[in-house]
C-alpha cells in the first residue's frame, strides 16, 4: 500500500505491508498492517507456483532515522546502514541514539 493506503503496482516499493492469514482457525490474523517497505515480484516463480513473491524487502519503515541534509531537506538513514558494527568482532552490542540533528553510537567491546 502507499502512504494513501492504496495498492502499489507490483514491482513497486510500498510504504506499508497488509497482511492476511486464515491459516489460524482460533485467531486468524485479517488485515494485520505492518509497517515493512517491500516490493512484490511481478514475475512469476520459475518453479510454476502461482503464489505471490516478494522482490525486496527494504525493512521497518518507522525504524529509519531522518537526518537534515545539506539542501534543507532531510537523509534517510535506514539501520542497515549500521551493519558495518557487526563486521568488528569485538564489538558485542550496540546503540544507535538519534539526540536531535545528531546520532550517537554506543558499543561494547570485548577486552581480554
Amino acid at each position: 500500500m502507499d502512504e494513501d493506503g492504496r495498492p502499489v503496482p507490483p514491482g513497486e516499493p510500498g510504504a506499508r505491508l497488509l497482511i492476511t492469514g486464515l491459516y489460524n482457525m482460533v485467531q486468524p490474523i485479517i488485515r494485520l498492517e505492518v509497517s515493512d517497505v517491500m516490493a512484490l515480484d511481478p514475475e512469476p516463480c520459475p518453479c510454476g507456483r502461482t503464489l505471490v513473491r516478494t522482490r525486496a524487502i527494504e525493512g521497518r519503515r518507522d525504524d529509519v532515522l531522518q537526518l537534515p541534509g545539506r539542501n534543507g531537506g532531510t537523509v534517510p538513514v535506514h539501520p542497515i546502514q549500521f551493519a558495518i558494527l557487526t563486521h568488528d568482532r569485538d564489538v558485542r552490542e550496540f546503540q544507535v541514539r538519534q539526540e536531535g540533528e545528531r546520532l550517537r553510537v554506543l558499543d561494547v567491546c570485548c577486552v581480554d
